[in-house]
C-alpha cells in the first residue's frame, strides 16, 4: 500500500529511566539485532526487478528514505490511490504504532503516535502530533483531515522531532506534500460514486503560462455523501458530507537559482452533524431516563443497529436555541495563502515560507444519541494563523547542516452557546419539564511562538556519521474566557510564557552499501496553556504546564534480495513527563465541566516494521507491524468522574494502573498487489487486497468502555484497470468488505452519560479516472 516504505534538566536525566519492566519490553528491544544478524546471507541472483528510492523531506532537506536515520513512513501518489481513502484520518492504518482517529462528537483529527495523543476539542488544547502541509504548520487538529486529492506524498515521521519541526511534535510529524505545477499542460479528472448516496468529483489541471519561467495549477473537489445514518428523531439520513475544497498554485522559476511559489487554500465544508450512539450505564445519572445501547429500554431503538440514533436538529429546539445561530451540522470555512522561495546561493538553499490560513467553524451536537437532547451546543471557533520560516540548508565535504528560525501568531476567538436541560422527551422519558436553560461562554487567546534550531550531519569516515541538533522555543499566550456557568461580566484574563530547549544526538553507520543502522536520542516539548472549555473562574484562571517527551532509538533500514526487498524497522523507549490529562467532572449545582491538568508520566517502548517486498515482475507485497507496551510511572486522577470543582481540584488518586490512552498493543496491515497485462485488449489490471488490524484500546484516560476502540480486522480490496498509456483507470473497490461493527471512540460525561462513535461499516464503490 505505501510507496515503500528543561532544557538544562532534562539534559542531565540518564536513559537509567528506561528500564524494561516486563517480558515484552525485553523481547522489543532485543529483536532489533535479528534481522541484522542475517544480513549477508540474503543475496540472490541479480533481478531486473528494483525497488524505486524515495525521496523524502523528514530533516527538511531532500534526501533518500534509507538515507534518513528517523523512523519515517511514506505513502506517494500511487499507494494513496490504492486506499481509496478520503481524508488524512485513514492513513493510520498504513503505520505502525499510528492510529488516526476523530474526536468524539467532532469532525477533527485525533492522533496518536507511540503512547501519546491529543484527542480532545478545546482550541487553546495543542496537539501531540503536528500536521505539515508543505512545510506549513497547521497548529490545530480543527480542519485537519485534509483529503486525499491532489496529493503528492505523505510522510508519517514518528518519535518526538522538536529539533526541525520544534513545537507541539512530541509523538512525531505528518508531512503532507501537495502537487506543484509541472510546467506541462495536463487535466485529471476523477469521478466517484459509492453507497449511501456517495458522489465525488475531484479536477486538477497544469497550465504553462510562460515556458520554463512561470506556471499554475489548479485543483478542486466536490464531495457529496448522504450518511450511514438514520436519525430516529425525524427518520432523516444524517452524518453525511456536503464538502467543496479547491487549491490554486502559481510556481515562478526566473533562473536555475531561484523559485518562487504562490498558493492559495479554500475550503467550505458544510457536512452534517456527527453521529454518536448512546451507551449510557447504569452507574450513570442519566440511566433511568434513557438506558444505553444494548442496555434495553425505550432510549434504545432499535436495539442492536448502532446506525439507527438520535440527534434533535437546532431548529426543532423548543427553547430557541438555534434562533439567533445560522447553523445545522458542523460547519467549517478556510482559507490560505502562502508563499515559498527557494534561492540557491552560497552552496545552499535559502528558504523561506510565510503562510496565513484563516479556520472559522460553527459545531452543532447534543452528544446523546437519542431523540432528546440535554446538553445541545453550538461552538464557534474562529482561528488565525500567520508563520514565517526561514531556514538556509548547506552542505560541506563533510558537513550536512540546517540553521533557522521560526515565528508564529495563533490568534483565536471562541463562542460555546448551550442549551441544558431536556427537550423533546421520547414516551416514557423523563417528567423534568421540556425547555432548556441557555448559557452562553466566550473567550479569545492570542498566542506568538519564536524560536531557532540548528541540525548538522557529520561525516567521520566514509560509512559513519554523526548528528547534533538544538533548538530554542519561547511562547506566550494571553488568554480572556468568561466561563459557560458564569455572566459575561465574569471574565478571566491571564497570561503566562513558557520556553524550552530541545535537542537530538545521533549516529549512523552504512554497514554495506544497501544496509544502514542507526542510533539516536531525542526530545520534544508541547507547549502548556489554558483551557477554554473551564466552567468556573478558578480552573479558567489555572494555565496547566508543557509536556516533554525523551526518546532513544535504533534502527536499521536495508534494501534486500538485490534490491527487491525494502525492510526498514525501529525500536525505541521514550519518556514522558508532566503527562496533560483532560478529563469531565461534575460543577456541583450546575453540570459538569472539562479540566486540564498535568497529572502523569508514561514510559513507552516499542518494535516498529515497515516492508515492501517485490515478489516477482507482478506481484508486490507490503506490510508493518507496530508493538508497543506504554505504561504509567505516575499518574493522578478523578478516577470514577465525581470530584467536585469548588475550587477546582488536583486529582490525588493513584491511576497508574489504567491503560494508556490510545494505546493499541499491536497494530499491522498486509497487503498485495498484482497486476496481470491483458496482451490483447491493451492495458493491465491491478488487483489489490490489504487487511489492517488494530489491536483494542481507550480513548479517555479512566478507562470507561463508552470510550473503548474495539479490536478490529478490516479488509479492503480492490480491480483496477488500467490503459497502457496510465490515461484511464476504471476501479471498484470495497472498504471493511467484511461488514466489521466496532466502536471506535466516545466519552464518558462526568457522572451523567456517556456516548461513542462507531467505524464506518462496509462501503464501496466506482471510481473514474483520466487523464489529457
Amino acid at each position: 500500500m505505501r510507496n515503500n516504505s528543561e532544557s538544562g534538566k532534562a539534559a542531565t536525566r540518564t536513559l537509567s529511566s528506561f528500564k524494561p519492566k516486563s517480558p515484552l519490553r525485553m523481547a522489543i528491544l532485543s529483536s532489533l539485532l535479528l534481522p541484522v544478524a542475517g544480513i549477508s546471507a540474503m543475496a540472490q541472483a541479480q533481478d531486473a526487478r528494483v525497488l524505486e528510492e524515495v525521496q523524502v523531506t523528514a530533516r527538511q532537506r531532500t534526501e533518500s528514505l534509507q538515507d534518513v536515520p528517523v523512523a519515517v513512513t511514506v505513502m506517494d501518489e500511487s499507494a494513496l490511490q490504492k486506499t481509496f481513502a478520503q481524508n488524512l484520518g485513514e492513513m493510520g492504518d498504513y503505520a505502525p504504532n499510528v492510529t488516526i482517529g476523530t474526536v468524539p462528537g467532532f469532525n477533527a483529527a485525533s492522533i496518536a503516535i507511540r503512547g501519546v495523543s491529543t484527542g480532545d476539542i478545546p482550541s487553546t488544547f495543542d496537539p501531540a502530533v503536528t500536521v505539515a502541509v508543505d512545510g506549513f504548520y497547521l497548529g490545530h487538529y480543527q480542519a485537519s483531515l485534509l483529503d486525499m486529492f491532489d496529493i503528492e506524498q505523505v510522510e508519517i515521521l514518528r518519535g518526538p522531532q522538536g529539533t526541525l519541526f520544534g513545537k507541539n511534535t512530541i509523538g512525531g510529524v505528518i508531512n503532507v506534500t501537495t502537487k506543484k505545477p509541472s510546467g506541462e499542460f495536463g487535466v485529471q479528472a476523477k469521478a466517484r460514486l459509492g453507497n449511501e448516496g456517495r458522489q465525488d468529483i475531484m479536477l486538477a489541471a497544469d497550465l504553462p503560462i510562460v515556458e520554463n519561467t512561470l506556471a499554475a495549477r489548479v485543483s478542486m473537489q466536490q464531495f457529496d455523501f448522504d450518511g450511514f445514518y438514520e436519525n430516529t428523531f425525524d427518520g432523516s439520513d444524517a452524518g453525511g458530507q456536503d464538502l467543496f475544497a479547491a487549491r490554486a498554485k502559481l510556481l515562478w522559476t526566473p533562473s536555475e537559482e531561484f523559485e518562487a511559489l504562490l498558493s492559495l487554500e479554500y475550503i467550505e465544508d458544510d457536512s452534517d452533524t456527527p453521529m454518536v450512539v448512546n451507551t449510557t450505564t447504569e452507574e450513570k445519572f442519566f440511566y433511568g431516563a434513557y438506558p444505553g445501547r444494548g442496555a434495553g429500554g425505550p432510549a434504545n431503538r432499535p436495539l442492536g443497529d448502532p446506525f439507527k440514533t438520535g440527534l434533535v436538529t437546532p431548529d426543532q429546539h423548543t427553547d430557541g436555541f438555534a434562533e439567533s445561530k445560522n447553523t445545522d451540522g458542523h460547519q467549517e470555512d478556510v482559507d490560505g495563502v502562502y508563499l515559498t522561495l527557494n534561492w540557491d546561493v552560497m552552496g545552499g538553499t535559502l528558504t523561506s515560507i510565510t503562510g496565513y490560513r484563516g479556520v472559522d467553524s460553527d459545531y452543532y451536537n447534543d452528544y446523546v444519541g437519542e431523540p432528546f437532547a440535554i446538553y445541545a451546543t453550538i461552538r464557534s471557533v474562529y482561528r488565525d494563523t500567520y508563520s514565517q520560516e526561514i531556514r538556509f540548508a548547506g552542505s560541506t565535504d563533510n558537513l550536512d547542516y540546517v540553521v533557522g528560525g521560526y515565528y508564529q501568531q495563533n490568534d483565536m476567538d471562541y463562542e460555546n452557546y448551550t442549551s441544558l436541560g431536556p427537550d423533546h422527551p421520547f414516551a416514557g422519558g423523563p417528567t423534568i419539564p421540556v425547555g432548556g436553560v441557555l448559557t452562553d461562554a466566550d473567550g479569545s487567546q492570542e498566542a506568538t511562538a519564536f524560536a531557532i534550531f540548528g541540525e548538522g550531519s557529520y561525516s567521520i569516515s566514509e560509512v559513519t556519521s554523526i548528528t547534533a541538533g538544538i533548538r530554542y522555543s519561547d511562547e506566550e499566550k494571553d488568554f480572556q474566557l468568561s466561563p459557560l456557568f458564569f455572566p459575561t461580566e465574569a471574565r478571566v484574563d491571564e497570561s503566562d510564557s513558557w520556553d524550552d530547549i530541545t535537542y537530538r544526538l545521533g549516529i549512523d553507520h552504512q554497514i554495506n552499501d544497501t544496509t544502514m543502522l542507526y542510533a539516536s536520542f531525542a526530545t520534544g516539548f508541547k507547549s502548556g496553556g489554558f483551557n477554554e472549555q473551564a466552567g468556573t473562574l478558578e480552573s479558567a484562571a489555572t494555565a496547566f504546564e508543557p509536556e516533554e517527551a525523551e526518546s532513544f532509538e535504533v534502527g536499521m533500514k536495508a534494501d534486500l534480495l538485490d534490491n527487491t526487498l525494502r525492510l526498514n524497522v525501529a525500536a525505541y523507549a521514550v519518556e514522558y513527563t508532566d503527562l496533560q490529562v483532560d478529563s469531565v467532572v461534575p460543577v456541583p449545582g450546575v453540570g459538569q465541566e472539562s479540566i486540564i491538568t498535568n497529572a502523569g508520566e508514561v514510559t513507552s517502548y516499542g518494535l516498529e516494521a515497515d516492508v515492501m517486498w517485490l515478489a516477482t515482475d507482478q506481484l508486490t507485497i507490503d506490510g508493518t507491524l507496530g508493538l508497543q507496551d506504554s505504561e504509567y510511572d505516575k499518574f493522578q486522577c478523578d478516577r470514577d468522574g465525581d470530584a467536585s470543582t469548588n475550587p477546582m481540584p488536583t486529582p490525588d488518586v493513584d491511576c497508574s494502573d489504567f491503560d494508556v490512552k490510545r494505546t493499541p498493543e499491536t497494530t499491522a496491515s498486509l497487503g498485495a498487489t498484482y497486476n496481470i497485462p491483458l496482451s490483447g485488449l491493451g492495458g493491465s489490471l491491478d488487483l489489490n487486497t490489504n487487511a489492517t488490524y488494530t489491536d483494542s484500546f481507550y480513548n479517555d484516560i479512566i478507562n470507561s468502555e463508552s470510550s473503548k476502540h474495539e479490536e478490529v480486522t478490516l479488509l479492503n480490496a480492490s480491480v483496477s484497470y488500467i490503459a497502457d498509456d496510465e490515461k484511464l483507470r476504471v476501479s471498484v473497490f470495497g472498504r471493511n468488505l467484511t461488514d466489521e461493527e466496532y466502536q471506535t471512540s466516545g466519552l464518558s460525561v462526568a457522572n451523567l452519560w456517556n456516548f461513542s462513535t462507531y467505524g464506518n461499516p462496509a462501503t464501496y464503490g466506482l471510481e473514474v479516472e483520466v487523464k489529457f
